[in-house]
């Protein structure tokens, strides 16, 4: 039998220890034939996730197989029956279903993931940015980046969430055991990595609202910020020649009900009251431009983003700057709820961004209609623009409300504060951290093949993208009787979570077990530190 190695400690201990799988993408038998190793098992043990079946044989990295085989014959020979040693998994890098290649979890470049900056697209992340994880929304550094690479890609969309992966892209998942009538006190719930092409429409996805707290640094006042919010809306910056600025306009016309409050915005940050016509609200002095060119808002509409400033800004200038996007480009349903407009896909997916990271409940993003209409007595449609839904959660919506102008969501914050309740989190969602809750999948489209990219995250190895928690690609691992060891649930000894027996034996022979972890993971066990 092999010796084990030492146990590694952090990422490049482990991949000096165990390879680095990467350089064999494309090469799935060289690093099988390299890497992996099956042994048999002394007894066949019960398959967690398939209750007919049973495990005889194991397959994991060569240099901890035997060392997992000993592990489960010392606990067999301590007593514990085979019954109590439902095997779970041993997480190495695997095969997609799909594919002969060597699995790398990956997502579309374009996915926004929350980082303690903003978001950012996952394609520009660099190694050493810092990333939201779950389950508390702590900050963690990426430690490796993966891509581009084409892979098969499907996108799974819930009712508010939408994101593209690549089929083997592992999603967190809510799951729960199924119990008789009058029995719900013994339902047990855990968290399950499940790949994108073994997701099926119902299943419970674990969603994040609110990942990060900003340090309140920014560059910009609350009536700033909610200037800047009104000018990404509908504003631009005058240019008589291309390299002479002269002034800032508001295309906010005079039917428009929240032009009252844009001219006060205007007046109170220039100092003046602005020109008007029928149209515009115009202030066509210098120092105007070189206002919207500091906050980094001289941009065209089709290139449109939230300011870098904004995501570090505090949240009241955060939803400062969201009210005065709404006297600009948002409108009131009758129901309450905010719908956000804009012509920049960039811009529409970040406004959703950072809703969510506020706290509000978010709809998924649609592209509007084009709109026939006519500019000076030209015939014309309107250019592609995208729109969703935003509403509250309990009373986070109300400071977007200009009581004065907007009586909709005035009546209600009313309604919610009445019944002292608003959306529900989902079934099981109470057991999640606060911050996140789980919504079904409602439907799974295959996209065909696509550029796709991943990061390593340390210690926590999950991050937050397009509001999903989605995992990252390492794991030298064994889950034991997942079932009755959920994740979250601190380790008791009541002869129904692990046996004593299994516990002892694994920490003698050096492995390092979830219930250790600030989020206890019970049924998990890794030969590898920050793994």
């Amino acid at each position: 039998m092999r010796t084990p190695p030492p146990r590694p400690d952090g990422y490049p201990q482990i991949r000096q220890t165990f390879g680095d799988p990467t350089p064999f993408v494309t090469d799935k038998a060289a690093w099988e034939s390299m890497i992996l190793a099956t042994r048999r098992l002394p007894v066949a043990l019960p398959y967690a996730y398939d209750p007919g079946a049973q495990v005889s044989k194991v397959r994991a990295h060569r240099l901890i197989v035997d060392e997992l085989v000993a592990a489960i014959t010392e606990c067999l020979d301590a007593g514990v029956p085979a019954s109590r040693l439902v095997y779970g998994g041993c997480y190495c890098w695997r095969a997609k279903r799909t594919s002969p290649r060597l699995s790398l979890h990956c997502l579309t470049g374009g996915t926004l993931v929350d980082t303690d900056a903003g978001v950012s697209e996952l394609a520009a992340l660099r190694v050493g940015d810092m990333v939201a994880t779950y389950p508390d929304g702590d900050i963690r550094g990426v430690t490796r980046t993966f891509g581009p690479r084409r892979a098969d890609t499907l996108t799974i969309k819930t009712r508010t969430r939408s994101a593209d992966a690549s089929e083997d892209h592992p999603f967190a998942v809510l799951r729960f055991n199924p119990v008789g009538p009058g029995q719900w006190h013994a339902r047990r719930y855990w968290i399950e990595w499940c790949a994108a092409n073994a997701l099926r429409k119902g299943d419970l996805l674990v969603l994040s609202h609110g990942s990060y707290t900003p340090s309140g640094a920014g560059a910009a006042s609350l009536v700033d910020a909610e200037l800047a919010g009104a000018f990404i809306g509908d504003g631009n910056v005058i240019h008589r020649s291309k390299a002479s600025p002269s002034g800032v306009s508001f295309s906010v016309p005079q039917t428009d009900r929240y032009r009252e409050r844009v001219r006060y915005l205007m007046t109170t940050v220039f100092g003046r009251a602005p020109r008007e016509n029928a149209t515009s609200l115009v202030d066509d002095r210098l120092v105007t431009s070189q206002w919207a060119m500091r906050l980094g808002l001289d941009k065209p509409a089709r290139d449109k983003t939230v300011p870098d400033w904004v995501w570090l800004a505090g949240h009241e200038a955060q939803v400062a700057f969201l009210r005065g996007y709404i006297c600009t480009d948002g409108t009131v349903t009758k129901n309450g709820t905010v719908a956000f407009h804009a012509g920049s896909s960039n811009l529409i997916r970040q406004l959703r961004a950072l809703l969510i990271r506020l706290g509000f409940g978010v709809g998924n993003i649609s592209e509007e209609p084009p709109v026939a209409h006519q500019i000076r007595g030209i015939p014309t449609v309107s250019r592609e623009r995208w729109s969703f839904q935003a509403w509250d959660r309990g009373d986070v919506l109300r400071p977007l409300a200009h009581e004065r102008h907007d009586e909709r969501l005035a009546a209600r914050w009313a309604r919610l504060r009445k019944h002292r309740h608003g959306r529900s989190r989902g079934r099981g969602a109470t057991w999640l951290p606060e911050g996140f809750s789980v919504e079904a999948v409602t439907n799974i489209v295959e996209r065909g093949r696509r550029p796709v990219y991943d990061v390593t995250v340390d210690e926590r190895h999950n991050f937050i993208a397009d509001g999903l928690v989605v995992s990252n690609c390492w794991g030298i691992a064994v889950d034991l009787a997942p079932a009755a060891n959920p994740l979250g649930q601190r380790w008791r000894d009541d002869g129904v979570m692990l046996d004593r027996r299994i516990v002892d034996t694994f920490q003698r022979r050096g492995w390092k077990w979830g219930d250790e972890f600030t989020r206890p993971d019970p049924q998990h066990w890794q030969f590898a530190v920050g793994a």
